[in-house]
Formats: C-alpha cells, sequence, structure tokens
C-alpha cells in the first residue's frame, strides 16, 4: 500500500525532545564519524549524502571524538552556491539528501525530524530547510534559523505528522551569510527521524468479483496486503464459513477454481497476516461457466 497523508507542518521550533515523539525509525549518528543510517529493525535508509542536482558538498569534518566532546565529529553541507536565505539555497541546490522505507508490509506514521547543529563559522544568519519526495520537493516543510556557533549546538525539531506506506526520500538544505572568501556550513552532530510503524488490517481484492468462462476451470486472481506481513491468501467453495485452503502467493495471489459446475459458482477469499488475523468479511467471487455451444458440422453442397 503506497499512502502519503500529511496532516500539519509547521516551522521548525527549537525545542525539547517532545513525549509524544515516538520511536526513532532511523538515526545518523555523524558524531561517530560516518553519513551512514542506523535503522530500526526492519527498515532501510540510505546514507546522507550529496542527490543527484545536488551542488553543496556533503562530508564528514573531524574536531575531536565522542557525542559529547567539544566539537567532536560532524557532518557538513558546505554552501558553495552564494545562498543568503532558504529560498536561494534551494533555487541554488544546496542540500543534502537521504530516503527511508518501512518494513515489508507497513506503513510509518513520523511525528517529527531532530537534528542537533551548530553554525560551521561566525557568519550569521545560518539555516536550514526540510523538503520531501511526495510533492517533488515542491514546498518547504519547515526552515530553521541555526544560532548556535561549532562547537555548541542546539536540538532543530522539524514536526511533520505524517503517514508514508513506502519510500519517502528528504532533502536538507543549508543557507548562510558567506565570510570572506571562505565558503560557510552548518555542522550536524546527528539526524534523527522519528515516528511509529503503523498497523492496518489485512485485506484481499480480487481482479473480479463477477466472472464468466466457458471452461470449467479458470484460474481467480488479486492481491492482498497488510502492515504486518502476510502469511496466505485462502479461498472457500459455497460456503464462507466452509473448509479454507491456501491459494498461491499472497500480495499477488492466485486460485485456480477446477471442476466448474454449469451457472454461478461461488468463492469466498479471505487473506491472513502474520499476528494470525483473518481479512473480514471474506470476499464473494462469482464464477459463470457456460457451457460451450457446440459448433454445427456445415451441410455438404450439392454437386450439380
Amino acid at each position: 500500500m503506497r499512502i502519503l497523508f500529511l496532516l500539519t507542518c509547521v516551522t521548525a521550533l527549537v525545542c525539547a525532545p517532545l513525549s509524544s515523539r515516538g520511536d526513532t525509525l532511523v538515526s545518523y549518528p555523524f558524531y561517530n564519524g560516518t553519513l551512514s543510517p542506523n535503522p530500526a529493525a526492519g527498515v532501510t535508509a540510505t546514507g546522507f549524502l550529496g542527490g543527484n542536482g545536488s551542488d553543496a558538498v556533503v562530508g564528514i569534518g573531524n574536531g575531536g571524538n565522542g557525542a559529547n566532546s567539544g566539537g567532536g565529529n560532524y557532518a557538513y553541507i558546505l554552501i558553495t552556491q552564494n545562498s543568503t536565505s532558504a529560498s536561494s539555497a534551494v533555487s541554488n541546490d544546496q542540500y543534502a539528501q537521504f530516503s527511508v522505507t518501512p518494513p515489508t508490509g507497513n506503513g510509518m506514521y513520523m511525528t517529527q525530524i531532530q537534528v542537533v547543529a551548530g553554525r560551521g563559522g561566525e557568519s550569521t544568519p545560518r539555516g536550514l530547510v526540510l523538503r520531501w519526495s511526495f510533492d517533488n520537493y515542491g514546498s518547504n516543510l519547515a526552515t530553521a534559523t541555526v544560532s548556535q556557533d561549532w562547537p555548541s549546538t542546539g536540538t532543530y525539531t522539524f514536526k511533520l505528522n505524517a503517514f508514508a506506506g513506502d519510500t519517502v526520500s528528504f532533502r536538507v538544505y543549508a543557507w548562510a551569510t558567506p565570510t570572506g572568501n571562505v565558503e560557510p556550513s552548518v555542522r550536524m552532530k546527528s539526524l534523527s527521524v522519528l515516528g511509529n510503524f503503523v498497523y492496518y488490517a489485512p485485506y484481499v481484492t480480487p481482479q473480479s468479483t463477477f466472472i464468466t468462462t466457458s471452461h470449467t476451470s479458470y484460474n481467480i486472481k488479486g492481491t492482498a496486503g497488510s502492515s504486518v506481513g502476510l502469511t496466505a491468501v485462502k479461498v472457500a467453495k459455497n460456503n464462507a464459513n466452509g473448509t479454507y485452503v491456501v491459494a498461491n502467493g499472497t500480495y499477488n495471489w492466485t486460485y485456480k477454481a477446477t471442476n466448474l459446475k454449469k451457472g454461478s459458482n461461488t468463492f469466498y477469499v479471505v487473506s491472513v497476516d502474520d499476528r494470525g488475523t483473518v481479512s473480514s468479511p471474506p470476499v464473494k467471487v462469482v464464477v459463470k461457466y457456460s457451457k460451450p455451444k457446440p459448433t454445427p458440422t456445415p451441410t455438404p453442397k450439392s454437386r450439380p
């Protein structure tokens, strides 16, 4: 299921973590000297890198050791094109990019992104802009002005409050007032995407619920899904409370209905997720078999 449901987006605030922030879906511990992700179980994420089309330089800086040391390792976005505002950072493609994918069959409710950051230099103002792939990076989700001079940092919270059922990519743009001939930067000690996995009940969808055929067998097909994975798709004949047999496949499934009788043949289809939950109610599929009429034998033409 590929869904995005956006509830609200607000300007980023400098604040303490919220009690309702959720779990960490993926973190980027830049203080360990890496741009690689540390995802939760089942989550897939890319590195924090300059994406295709980015004109910024993204890398790891080294100013000490440890998450809480004076300075320490950090990721930086080096602003190579003169970008003194959020809008110019976007138009000049001064960004780093990363993607997050939930476990197969799950959705994720993303509550916020937290960035621990400071200015990579004394000039002010400097800031960050967040955009995402769901609108093709067309609008700002949030902005923040980075007021701390590295190694001092602040925690910048970008509220998302959005549900995603598939991969979402983020771009973090940086802007700054240049100092002399030095290219300015924003330094980040860490970045985290917070939220929860979302459970939705199993479902099953046949390609058609009414089928006509001139054959005594027919392959009924369809799709199914759930947020925690699927164990099986099952089919019963004639009775929704009857005996169910396992179809072939799960997310894409096929069931061969055989020995069809003349007229309507009724089947009931359910899916079963990894928790053992059965989709309800069973989906009714009617296969109408009409015996083909015999081809008449042509009357031989008489010869003169």
